[in-house]
C-alpha cells in the first residue's frame, strides 16, 4: 500500500515570498548581486560570519535555488541568481571545469571539481516543466473567452443564423 501525499506541502504564496526574500537578501544584497546567493545573511543585510560556511556561496546549492525559483515562476530571479554564480566561477575565478564546492566574496574557494554543481541541470528540468504548464493551459484569445467549439468569422456566423 502506498501513501498518497499532497502535491503541495506549503502554500505557493508563502514559497514565492520566501524565495523573493532570499533573492533580495542573499543574492542582491550580497556583492552587488554579482556572485550568487550567500549561505547566511542577517536580517539587516549583512552577511553572517558566525561560522565558516555562512559567508560562503555553495555553487550546487545556488543552482538548486535557481531551479526552485524557476519552478515557482520566478524565472528572471532564478537566472540572475545562477548568472552571478556562473560568472564568478568561470570569469572571475577562472575555474571553468574545476567548479568548486564553495567560494567567498574575497576570491577564496575550496574543493575543486565538486559534483553538486551538476544541479544546474535542475534548472533545465524546471524550465521544461514551466513550458509544459504553459502548453497544457487552455488557449484564450483576447476578448473572445475560451473557445470550445468551431470558430466562425462574421460571414459564417451570418450564414448560420436562422431567419427567425
Amino acid at each position: 500500500m502506498f501513501l498518497t501525499l499532497p502535491l503541495q506541502v506549503f502554500p505557493t504564496p508563502h514559497v514565492v515570498r520566501a524565495l523573493q526574500t532570499i533573492f533580495e537578501l542573499n543574492v542582491q544584497a550580497f556583492a552587488g548581486g554579482a556572485m550568487g546567493a550567500v549561505n547566511g545573511m542577517q536580517p539587516h543585510g549583512v552577511p553572517d560570519k558566525s561560522s565558516v560556511q555562512s559567508d560562503e556561496v555553495w555553487v550546487g546549492v545556488v543552482y538548486g535555488l535557481a531551479a526552485t525559483m524557476i519552478q515557482e515562476g520566478l524565472t528572471w530571479e532564478g537566472f540572475q541568481t545562477a548568472e552571478g554564480c556562473y560568472r564568478t566561477v568561470w570569469e572571475r575565478l577562472g575555474l571553468a571545469f574545476q567548479t568548486p564546492e564553495a567560494y567567498c566574496q574575497q576570491r577564496v574557494f575550496r574543493s575543486l571539481a565538486y559534483m553538486r554543481p551538476l544541479s544546474i541541470w535542475a534548472m533545465q528540468l524546471a524550465l521544461q516543466q514551466q513550458q509544459h504548464k504553459k502548453d497544457s493551459r487552455p488557449k484564450v484569445e483576447q476578448g473572445t473567452g475560451l473557445r470550445t467549439g468551431p470558430m466562425f468569422g462574421p460571414k459564417e456566423a451570418m450564414a448560420n443564423m436562422s431567419p427567425e
